[in-house]
């Protein structure tokens, strides 16, 4: 899989810090900027875990 970057844009525009929910799957339905936007609890803890994952790379 290839990351890339979609969507949240808007948001992440207005934080000083912070994302838009994370990370996006090909498994899991999108959506954003709809009625009763949401992500499944899944989905954070796993971009939590590819987001830990980098940073620990990134910090060597």
């Amino acid at each position: 899989m290839n990351p890339r970057t979609s969507n949240g844009g808007s948001y992440a525009r207005l934080l000083k810090r912070g994302v838009a929910f994370g990370g996006q799957f090909p498994d899991v339905p999108v959506t954003s900027h709809q009625a009763n936007e949401s992500t499944p609890v899944a989905n954070l803890t796993r971009s939590m875990a590819i987001f830990a994952e980098s940073l620990l790379k990134l910090a060597k």
